[in-house]
């Protein structure tokens, strides 16, 4: 099953804020996407 994580503008936006605030909240995003990728279902 080919899986495709798509990241909305609106996403971007609002995430802006809050990845200056938690510095770790990109890689934490990183790691949601590969989990996604290796099981979709958990999503």
């Amino acid at each position: 099953m080919k899986v495709t994580v798509r990241i909305t503008k609106n996403f971007k936006t609002e995430a802006k804020p809050l990845m200056k605030k938690y510095r770790s909240l990109p890689q934490d995003l990183a790691e949601l996407e590969e989990q996604l990728m290796k099981n979709p279902i958990t999503g």
